[in-house]
């Protein structure tokens, strides 16, 4: 899941998680760690330590791209998680998964927070990019200030895949409810204390995502396939169904958008009308316009057109961002 209107393209196959979901399960009830260990290092420190992260913002149009480069021969081995809606910080992983991990948040002068936890699955920003809500390798949700790197546990979980992270601290995230029931998960409200709330019946939810308007959506697998649902909206129920074999789905700001990865190959729909064939590529993500894709093609970020066409390049992680001061 993402924090901003556009969802990073993330989904779970849960027959894979099986082995994981019984990690997760055995863990979440051992005693509490703790607290996560933070170093600071500032762009000198972080270059002498070969850990460097700079961000690089190119204006559009047609959309503002965020570019997370290493240094040639550096340390750093890991990979993007997030950026926040201003494009002025990234949130990567560092070894990602069940074991210890650590969670980098790159400011775009270079410094860095570096927070030890226990595993590293997933972590993303709220709106507002002040806060960031975390998965570790036990599935326990946490919240942590992008500031100070002040880092809590939240719930126990499990839970899996990117929480979508409120404003108001709440966290929108995947609830496994056991490794006797791992195929299923439920959209959960965690608020700060902890307390979850239901928000959907669907049985297995691989994303959500908070559209500008406010709604919220959710991507759902049936038996017809995977499908769009409007999470609390009465009478509006299935928004989209995109196939049986539709797998990271990403929306534009308004929703009028959608982008799904089919057998290797991008595929688009405009304001409910027919799907297009924009090429082949993986992970698809739309930025908050509507107007452009990124997807991953032949080992590279590349920015394609509604229309297919391919519109750059870029070699490093890269992703949408509203690039506020970077031009026009």
């Amino acid at each position: 899941m993402s924090t901003r209107p556009f969802p990073a393209p993330r989904v779970l196959a849960l027959v894979a998680l099986v082995p994981l979901l019984a990690t997760l399960v055995i863990h979440a009830a051992s005693a509490a760690d703790p607290a996560p260990l933070v170093r600071r290092l500032d762009a000198s420190a972080a270059r002498r330590g070969g850990v460097a992260v700079s961000l690089l913002r190119t204006p559009g149009p047609p959309a503002a791209i965020l570019e997370v480069r290493m240094p040639d021969g550096g340390q750093f081995a890991g990979r993007l998680l997030d950026v926040a809606p201003d494009g002025a910080t990234a949130v990567l992983a560092e070894a990602p998964g069940p074991a210890s991990a650590i969670l980098v948040i790159a400011r775009d002068d270079g410094g860095q927070l570096r927070i030890e936890m226990p595993g590293l699955l997933a972590a993303t920003f709220s709106s507002d990019g002040g806060k960031l809500a975390a998965v570790d390798g036990r599935g326990r949700l946490w919240a942590i200030d992008a500031a100070t790197a002040e880092a809590r546990p939240v719930a126990a979980g499990p839970f899996i895949d990117a929480p979508v992270m409120e404003a108001d601290g709440t966290a929108i995230a995947l609830a496994v409810p056991s490794i006797e029931a791992p195929f299923q998960s439920k959209l959960v409200a965690v608020d700060p204390s902890g307390n979850l709330s239901p928000l959907s019946a669907e049985p297995l939810v691989y994303d959500a995502a908070r559209l500008a308007d406010g709604s919220l959506v959710a991507v759902a697998h049936r038996l017809e396939g995977t499908v769009l649902v409007a999470v609390g909206a009465e009478g509006r129920g299935t928004l989209a169904d995109l196939g049986p074999d539709a797998v990271h789905v990403s929306l534009s700001a308004d929703g009028e958008v959608i982008a799904w990865e089919t057998a290797g190959r991008i595929f688009a729909r405009v304001a409910g009308g027919p799907s297009a064939d924009i090429g082949p590529g993986s992970e698809p993500a739309v930025s908050a316009d509507g107007s452009a894709l990124l997807v991953r093609r032949d080992g590279a970020s590349t920015l394609v057109g509604l229309d297919g066409s391919e519109l750059g390049r870029f070699a490093t992680a890269s992703a949408f961002a509203a690039c506020a001061g970077c031009g026009s």
